[in-house]
């Protein structure tokens, strides 16, 4: 398992690839997961996919048999969001797929 020092102050967990493949989760993902959790050390879950929301990206958690807060999954559509009231840019427009 990771050193708790060498992860440092967060991690930034890719899904597709790192947590599950299609829909299979990864060997290892789920124990992973909880060692980061008991260790509380602060994630967030990252995906560049726009054809889901962060909704569905919980439905598909919980059907893999995990669970995670949406507070804890960034999709691209949150971070352009997030940018944009950062940037108090308020009347951009956002093209995405609907239910993102």
């Amino acid at each position: 398992m990771l050193d708790k020092e060498v992860v440092g102050r967060g991690i930034l967990i890719d899904l597709d690839g790192v947590i599950y493949q299609s829909d299979r989760l990864i060997a290892g993902a789920v124990d992973a997961l909880d060692w980061i959790r008991q260790q509380q050390i602060p994630h967030l879950f990252v995906t560049n996919t726009t054809s889901r929301s962060r909704e569905a990206l919980l439905d598909k958690f919980e059907s893999l048999g995990f669970s995670a807060q949406i507070e804890e999954v960034m999709t691209p559509v949150v971070a352009a969001t997030q940018w944009l009231d950062q940037h108090e840019l308020h009347s951009a427009a956002l093209f995405v797929p609907s239910g993102t």
